[in-house]
């Protein structure tokens, strides 16, 4: 009997949004295998889970319900979404999920996947354009079966992927990766079979061949030749019943999945050894280091038999650079190009940590980072204790290293590390000084120092000084709010001037042109406020007292470019009193996100029906005839109105009144001027906030209560109302800001910065310095004007 998530894992913390979204989800059942340490959870939901959150919540299970126990748990969803997904923006909204499940499942299909060419050929089928390769021919099939099962069992949408195949023009980066994960797929079984047989030899022979570590290996080649698609099914459990058998470790007697995962939990009990034995079981699949030959050579030598570990020295080569182990003259690869357990890799990098750890019996494991500046990646080899200081007295910070072993997850700290090392050699530090070679240099017009707080660290003669020395004809210094930097930069450019000018004498050379010379462009991110938005936008001459339309709307989004309208509604006020009313939905003919229906209670299904805005807008425009239209932060809500009516060639020249502005002017201490807080402040009932006509009724009714204490200002028009909110200090310190770039191109420019700053910090500083926008129109001379960074108001808007 399916019950809803709630229910089944009442204890479960999750954050707000995660939480609230699970509320729709219903688990199916839950099952487990035989061995107790794999949990499949079935859930079914009527919304698009990002496999980011799906992942989440698995890993919340099992750190809250399973803490302390090795135990595996995977969530399998099922979706029933409604009529407004289709293949297309089903697609649009869940490939980050697809690409984020295979790069954890199946890596080789993501890399596939990655580097194929993706369209849509009709309304069912997707077709797949992939490099012709001896990989991609062998693995496409379970990239197909994959992504069919996802789109048309998953989420119930039809669709069929077509491939094909094209010539491969330029060798792909992630070739050697798939070829080498190929490999070693095709190879596991043989593998496993040589490792079993080699150990019921050893084990025959006083155990003279570590036959307890080859069954260790060949448990985890088992492991790894048999990656399933997560789509198999289960005997079902209750969950609360499972979780408190794990909990007290009572556990026993549940159905199984399958032979399969007998056989991967007998060969885990069997391969649960100490430290110091998967130590061994790692070394004997090293081979060369053991000084026994092949890759999964004998861990132990025939006349000392010592648990794997020889006591000769553990380099096996002449060459003098070779550290440890083997030569060899495989090319390195970067180290964040490695996916998951991929075979045997060859890195470079530089050593920046290293620790020794003693273990039992004479051994010691030494574990070292190493960086090649795309990632970073710890290395671990087991080592007796008489052999550490001939390795360890080569392997220090800063010492650069080349070094072939196997990819594997360390089955103590969960991490992706390099273990079985083959060997380890010195090479010559490989990094270089950064200069900047472009023919043409670059002018950095957005800089940063330590004096922009909590957004730079470097000292402004740093800066200047590497800008100088990379050939650049200048800098500009941005700092937040401030020009603190300045003198610095001053002091520092004279410098580089006396020291040039001394080296052309020298030379006997005219020293250049000081015009010419590298130049300090000073300038600062200020931030802006946008003063200038008027109470009352359009024709202003009209009389407080006249007809209005009150309104709101809700959308997708809060972009009027990219999102849609999902509801209308609005009232008629006609002297003093609401006479009218409109309500419309709108269909918005795409899935309204989760986030929205949370706000506003309004879902797909409710706007299925309904008619799009091509045929609603013309009506609320209908509605509006001869009406002056009064909105709460009128700017979006026109925003969206103007759009729409553009697309549909409808000229449209509405006067609108902003009730935020009002709202502000009256009440100039309140912190904070929403629709529920100005509602709170003025006793309006807002029941049903963020429907439209429920919001439209409430800022109507703010709107009639606003009149009269307009009045008592000596407002009767709107001209009037608007003068009225011109900004004062007080109202300029609490409205929204964003990052402005200024730049003086010349001492005017310059003066007048000074005195933007010196204004900000004096008369509108709240929290931060603000600048109003009016101000800076009345010091603009001399200044350059930019758009900063993704808080300005361009990126916002």
């Amino acid at each position: 009997m399916a019950k809803r998530f709630g229910e089944v894992f009442p204890g479960l913390q999750l954050n707000e949004d995660v939480r609230g979204l699970f509320e729709k989800v219903t688990v199916e059942r839950v099952t487990a295998n035989r061995q107790k340490d794999f949990v499949r959870i079935y859930i079914d939901c009527d919304r698009l889970i990002p496999k980011e959150l799906i992942f989440g919540v698995e890993s919340e299970i099992r750190r809250q319900l399973f803490d302390g126990h090795d135990i595996s748990v995977k969530i399998q969803e099922k979706f029933h979404l409604s009529a407004q997904y289709d293949l297309r923006k089903l697609l649009e909204l869940y490939q980050e999920s697809i690409f984020l499940e295979l790069k954890e499942v199946s890596p080789v299909e993501y890399c596939i996947l990655k580097n194929a060419e993706f369209s849509l050929t009709d309304e069912e089928n997707i077709h797949l354009t992939v490099p012709d390769t001896v990989v991609a021919r062998e693995r496409c099939p379970k990239l197909v079966q994959i992504l069919e099962k996802i789109i048309c069992e998953r989420c119930g949408i039809p669709a069929r992927v077509e491939l094909t195949y094209r010539e491969v023009k330029k060798k792909n980066k992630y070739d050697d990766q798939i070829a080498e994960e190929q490999n070693r797929m095709h190879d596991a079984g043989r593998l496993m079979e040589s490792a079993s047989a080699a150990g019921e030899k050893g084990r025959g022979a006083q155990g003279e061949s570590g036959g307890e570590n080859d069954d260790a290996y060949a448990a985890y080649l088992a492991e790894s030749a048999s990656q399933e698609l997560p789509f198999e099914e289960g005997p079902s459990v209750g969950a609360q019943e499972l979780a408190a058998a794990f909990a007290d470790g009572t556990a026993e007697h549940f159905d199984g999945a399958g032979a399969a995962g007998g056989a991967a939990g007998k060969h885990k009990e069997e391969s649960d050894v100490t430290m110091g034995k998967t130590a061994g079981a790692a070394r004997s699949r090293s081979g060369g280091a053991n000084g026994s030959g092949g890759r999964f050579g004998r861990g132990r030598s025939s006349r000392g038999g010592d648990s794997g570990f020889s006591r000769r020295s553990v380099r096996k080569s002449d060459n003098p650079d070779v550290l440890y182990g083997r030569d060899f003259d495989e090319d390195a690869i970067p180290i964040e190009d490695i996916i998951g357990e991929m075979g045997e890799v060859v890195i470079r990098g530089k050593v920046l940590t290293v620790d020794k750890r003693e273990l039992r019996n004479e051994r010691t494991l030494l574990i070292f980072d190493v960086t090649d500046f795309t990632d970073t990646m710890t290395i671990k080899i087991f080592l007796l204790n008489e052999q550490v200081d001939e390795v360890a007295k080569e392997i220090s910070p800063g010492v650069f290293l080349k070094l072939k072993g196997l990819t594997v997850v360390d089955k103590f700290d969960g991490e992706l590390t390099i273990g079985s090392i083959v060997g380890v050699k010195k090479i010559p530090d490989f990094t270089s000084t950064r200069m900047d070679r472009a023919p043409q240099k670059r002018v950095e017009l957005h800089c940063h120092t330590k004096m922009s707080d909590m957004d730079g660290v470097s000292e402004v003669k740093d800066l200047v000084k590497r800008a100088y020395e990379w050939g650049h004809p200048a800098i500009a210094i941005t700092d937040h709010g401030v020009v603190q930097a300045f003198p610095d930069a001053n002091h520092l450019v004279e410098d580089l001037w006396k020291a040039e000018k001394n080296r052309c004498k020298e030379a006997g050379l005219e020293p250049p042109d000081r015009k010419d010379f590298f130049k300090v462009i000073y300038g600062c991110e200020i931030y802006l406020v946008d003063d200038s938005r008027e109470i009352v936008t359009g024709e202003r001459e009209r009389p407080l007292r006249g007809k209005y339309v009150v309104f709101d709307i809700e959308t997708t989004g809060f972009s009027s470019d990219k999102n849609k309208i999902i509801e209308i509604g609005a009232v008629k006020v006609e002297d003093g009193k609401i006479a009218d009313r409109f309500s419309s939905f709108v269909n918005p003919q795409t899935p309204i996100p989760f986030r929205i229906e949370e706000l506003t209670g309004i879902s797909d299904e409710m706007v299925l029906d309904a008619p799009p805005i091509e045929a609603v807008l013309p009506d609320f425009l209908r509605f509006c005839e001869d009406c002056i239209l009064v909105a709460h932060n009128a700017s979006f809500d026109m925003g969206f109105i103007l759009e729409n009516a553009r697309r549909q060639g409808i000229e449209l020249h509405p006067t609108y009144v902003d009730t935020v502005g009002i709202s502000r002017v009256i009440f100039p201490n309140q912190r904070k001027h929403t629709l529920d807080a100005v509602a709170k402040a003025l006793n309006v009932s807002l029941e049903n906030h963020h429907r439209a006509v429920d919001d439209a009724e409430a800022t109507a009714e703010i709107f009639l209560k606003f009149m009269p204490m307009l009045e008592e200002r000596g407002c009767h028009t709107l001209e009037e109302v608007n003068r009225l909110g011109e900004a004062s200090p007080d109202i300029i310190k609490r409205l929204p800001s964003y990052h402005c770039i200024l730049l003086a191109k010349n001492d005017i420019g310059r003066v007048n910065l000074y005195t933007l700053i010196s204004e900000s910090h004096l008369n509108y500083f709240l929290k931060v310095p603000r600048v109003p926008k009016s101000l800076l129109e009345k010091h603009r001379e001399g200044l350059i004007v930019g758009s900063a960074c993704e808080a300005g108001e361009l990126y916002r808007a």
